[in-house]
């Protein structure tokens, strides 16, 4: 299997949850400020790296998962991805996208844009990080169920 976790810029919630897929953090309490910090392309990722998919780990049963951002246009995104893999004769059945945005809260939503999109990464990253450590336990159901459902 073949698991794409994405969200609006590719660089918070879905990294969250594909670290914790993959066992980079801890499910059983709520991270560090460091810890989360630490997560690959956490809160690094700019306009430009959105649609584009970061390879992240493999996890216990050797399924590939990566993360993308993709703004507002997930459906959009996901189905060209599709009609791309179906113009070529790519079985696209292993692939399964992740949207994580029901894990967002008002703190990531607003860390997210002062950080990344205004580039104002010392109030941003403060609020993604509380966001992250308040709706923690969210990510960790969606990345169980995944895991479990894959």
């Amino acid at each position: 299997m073949v698991f794409i976790y994405y969200c609006f810029g590719g660089t918070h919630s879905s990294v969250v949850t594909a670290s914790l897929h993959l066992g980079l953090i801890s499910n059983r309490r709520i991270p560090t400020k460091e810890e989360i910090l630490k997560l690959p392309n956490f809160d690094k990722l700019v306009s430009k790296h959105h649609g584009r998919i970061f390879f992240i780990g493999r996890d216990e049963k050797g399924n590939k998962v990566y993360t993308m951002g993709c703004r507002n246009k997930s459906r959009i995104t996901i189905k060209a991805l599709k009609e791309i893999a179906r113009i070529y004769n790519i079985n696209i059945d292993n692939v399964k996208f992740i949207n994580t945005i029901s894990c967002v809260n008002l703190y990531l939503r607003i860390g997210g844009y002062l950080s990344r999109t205004m580039g104002m990464v010392s109030l941003g990253r403060p609020l993604v990080v509380y966001g992250v450590r308040k709706a923690f336990f969210d990510f960790v159901k969606l990345a169980n169920k995944i895991k479990n459902d894959g």
